[in-house]
């Protein structure tokens, strides 16, 4: 756990700018991603609940929620990501004024949170992980289900190690970024997500393939290429299941708590 802490303090002092919140006006976009579709029509029941991402880098997931009315709550280990969501929240409060934002950023260690027990209705985090062995993983979701709320949910997104250009990112970005000199693994969950999941008190209920689209940008990150799949996204239909599985870029993993 120290060295991949390590290792991401070192990516947020070397690459600030991967951890840059987009416009006021991008937030509102992510309506239309994947990611907030299956939330949305999965777990976000009521306006009521209280959200928490746990390891939230940019936080943008956040910011977005909470201009849709949720109560969230975004927790990283490191102090940068967080004043950048602070400046972006304001910015956003600033083109939106009508919109009053409920979103508390935290410092804190994702394994140890300084939360009650059963204090969140949702629970989720994107890219965290898969970065860690099994027996780290177990321990992670249980301190995730402990905050969780009897019937609520835990949401782990992941990427999809299965898709069918992966080989090929994988070339491209050793070769043409520095990433790899950081040596942050990544373990692929598909198979043991519903196995571990079961250890930490939660039940699998849905997993999904999302960003299909996304496959345009993967790698190289071009912003014609943004743009293009960002309109897929939002003039195309989602593909079926047996495409989703080879072309979406992430995993969503959506488990419930025990009562």
């Amino acid at each position: 756990m120290d060295r991949v802490t390590a290792a991401w303090l070192k990516i947020h002092s070397d690459h600030p700018e991967i951890y840059f919140v987009n416009s006021p006006q991008s937030i509102q976009r992510l309506r239309h991603r994947d990611f907030f579709k299956v939330l949305k029509n999965y777990c976000l029941k009521e306006k009521e609940m209280k959200i928490l991402e746990a390891g939230c880098g940019s936080g943008r997931d956040s910011l977005l929620l909470s201009s849709l009315g949720f109560d969230c709550t975004a927790v990283d280990i490191s102090n940068s990501p967080l004043r950048k969501l602070e400046a972006a929240a304001k910015s956003f409060q600033k083109k939106f004024p009508e919109k009053k934002l409920a979103l508390h950023p935290v410092q804190a260690d994702i394994f140890s949170l300084p939360f009650e027990d059963n204090a969140f209705n949702l629970v989720f985090n994107s890219g965290v992980l898969e970065h860690f062995n099994s027996d780290m993983r177990v321990n992670l979701l249980k301190e995730l289900a402990r905050v969780t709320s009897d019937s609520g949910y835990v949401c782990i997104v992941t990427p999809n190690k299965n898709h069918a250009l992966g080989r090929w990112w994988d070339f491209l970005i050793a070769k043409f970024s520095d990433f790899n000199k950081y040596e942050i693994p990544e373990q692929k969950l598909n198979d043991f997500m519903e196995h571990e999941m079961k250890f930490a008190g939660l039940v699998l209920e849905k997993a999904d393939w999302i960003d299909s689209y996304d496959t345009l940008s993967h790698f190289p990150t071009w912003k014609f290429l943004q743009m293009a799949s960002y309109l897929c996204t939002l003039i195309l239909p989602r593909p079926p299941l047996f495409i989703r599985k080879k072309f979406g870029t992430r995993v969503m993993f959506i488990g419930r708590k025990k009562q």
